[in-house]
């Protein structure tokens, strides 16, 4: 039994809320990809039938490869603005007061912010993420629907209870049938043999991130309790973890988060430790009664 199970407390909440947010995010990118394939469609809505899905493939394809590299190298300067904020931190809580190492710290750290705004300006520069009707109106006016508004600010995250809320409305399926709905409001404005390619590239969406996000409530509800459990029980647990982490990496390929860590390595000898939902030890254990 490692020391960490024994110890100290999993969080398994802020782990339901990373990993949802994680997904909801690459969620977001895919259908931003048929955001944009809608508004290339309509700018050369003039092109020959045959010339016109051959080149509105490779402006999708181009386009997401450099959204992709982007956001991939956003995320690898965001990790090193959080080192850097770390050792400062670590600096100040020392009383280690020496002005140059701060000064540079510092430095270094509106530099990389300044790289990720550049990034951020050239990565959207044909179509800017959330502008168009699939991505920030149709999900965001789902989400304020069954009461799980996401923050203006903090990368529009979730909070609280929105998670437990999410899985209990089942809210992907939502999204996706708020999705079909102003897809094909938006396929009457798009040529006719266009209206295929929308629905083919939606209905993969949905194939892809549904499994997901059903593996994901199972799990969320395996460790956000407060009962009383046994091996047979922990068991199946294990076995769900194991399905979801399959998923999961199909979707988010090549990312280990700290929180995938912990459920993957932790939550389950944590379990077979003290025999009870994760919930009951948990720092918010009131949301994990629900």
């Amino acid at each position: 039994m490692a020391l960490m199970d024994q110890m100290v407390t999993i969080p398994a909440l802020h782990i339901s809320l990373g990993l949802f947010k994680k997904m909801f995010d690459m969620l977001e990118k895919s259908v931003h990809n048929l955001d944009l394939l809608i508004f290339n469609i309509r700018q050369d809505a003039t092109l020959p039938s045959g010339q016109h899905l051959a080149e509105f493939e490779s402006k999708i394809v181009k386009a997401a490869a450099h959204r992709s590299s982007s956001a991939d190298r956003i995320e690898s300067l965001h990790q090193k603005i959080e080192e850097l904020r770390n050792k400062l931190s670590l600096l100040l809580v020392k009383n280690a007061y020496d002005a140059d190492v701060i000064a540079d710290l510092g430095h270094k750290i509106t530099m990389k912010e300044q790289q990720i705004k550049d990034l951020q300006t050239t990565a959207n520069q044909d179509l800017r993420f959330g502008t168009w009707p699939l991505v920030t109106i149709k999900i965001d006016d789902i989400l304020r629907t069954h009461k799980i508004p996401r923050q203006q600010y903090h990368g529009k995250s979730f909070v609280g209870n929105h998670v437990h809320q999410a899985c209990k409305s089942n809210i992907i399926e939502k999204v996706f049938e708020g999705i079909g709905i102003t897809l094909k409001q938006q396929a009457h404005q798009c040529p006719p043999n266009c209206k295929d390619l929308l629905e083919i590239k939606l209905n993969k969406i949905k194939e892809s991130f549904t499994p997901v996000f059903n593996a994901f409530s199972e799990v969320h509800g395996c460790i956000n309790h407060t009962r009383c459990i046994d091996d047979a029980e922990i068991d199946k647990y294990e076995q769900i973890i194991q399905v979801f982490s399959a998923e999961y990496r199909r979707v988010v390929p090549g990312v280990i988060q700290p929180k995938l860590h912990m459920l993957e390595h932790h939550a389950i000898s944590f379990m077979r430790e003290w025999r009870v939902g994760i919930g009951l030890l948990a720092e918010q254990a009131d949301p994990c009664r629900i």
